[in-house]
């Protein structure tokens, strides 16, 4: 999703050997609507969020397999047309328990926060290092992996 599919798509299937395949691999946090420790911190990024705050309580993990999550993924609906064959997805489900520390140290690594105003990136991981406190120290992500596959025909 950082590059047009259109450039990056033709050049990817041009390097490849025939019979190559090309792999892409992201996760997607899946939020917990109704877990109090989610709200809580989904107030704190209505709050300090400086960019358009979109919260995203529809994603499940079977949105992650359909053309528009691939879209919001990847940047694109379908590896064939840029002539890939064996196209294929595949799913793995996941867990993390964070404490407060290493959660906030995980966010400090996203370009999108990396780039809000100091002072509001201050406020945004105390807010949510408190919620978390506030809910007994630890963070249950799940997340949803996709593993999205094609190949280069032989011929």
């Amino acid at each position: 999703y950082w590059v047009d599919a259109e450039i990056w798509c033709p050049k990817v299937f041009q390097i490849l050997k025939r019979g190559g395949a090309f792999a892409l691999f992201r996760y997607n946090a899946i939020p917990a609507d109704g877990n109090a420790l989610y709200e809580d911190i989904q107030a704190v990024y209505e709050r300090y969020y400086h960019k358009p705050f979109k919260r995203l309580s529809k994603t499940t993990e079977e949105d992650c397999s359909q053309p528009s999550g691939i879209r919001n993924g990847f940047g694109f609906e379908d590896l064939t047309p840029y002539g890939f064959t064996d196209v294929s997805m595949k799913r793995y489900q996941a867990a993390r328990i964070f404490g407060a520390g290493d959660y906030i140290a995980v966010l400090k690594t996203y370009p999108d926060h990396r780039s809000l105003p100091e002072g509001s990136q201050t406020a945004l991981y105390a807010g949510v290092k408190n919620a978390i406190m506030k809910h007994g120290g630890r963070l249950q992500v799940n997340y949803v992996f996709q593993l999205y596959m094609g190949r280069k025909p032989l011929s």
